[in-house]
């Protein structure tokens, strides 16, 4: 039972500091806790070879549309977004990480 305690004082210790950490890294770089979020889900998805949307940012971070619509805008005028059209259906729209999203997320993520 001791192990467990331990286990389970450590991992509240680590969400603890993994919070004030991205508190740190949000008032760095003037972005949301939710910004970053999308950043990181982002991230994954282009390792992965996934087309990002605002739909599955806002299945992914559980958002409205509004909420998603507002996140995209901050993405976009901080310059870490470009929207694009859908060749196959231009009614979706595409975004797409640019060069200043991955040196931020560089640091964020990186040891």
């Amino acid at each position: 039972m001791a192990a467990r305690d331990e286990l389970m004082a450590l991992m509240q210790q680590f969400t603890v500091e993994t919070d004030r950490y991205v508190d740190v890294a949000s008032e760095r770089d003037s972005l949301y806790r939710t910004d970053l979020h999308a950043l990181g889900i982002m991230m994954g998805a282009a390792r992965a070879g996934l087309t990002v949307t605002p739909g599955l940012l806002r299945e992914e971070l559980n958002l409205s549309s509004p909420a998603t619509t507002a996140l995209v805008d901050r993405l976009d005028s901080a310059g870490h977004v470009t929207r694009r059209r859908s060749e196959v259906d231009r009614r979706q729209v595409h975004l797409e990480m640019t060069e200043k999203a991955r040196i931020t997320g560089a640091m964020l993520f990186a040891p």
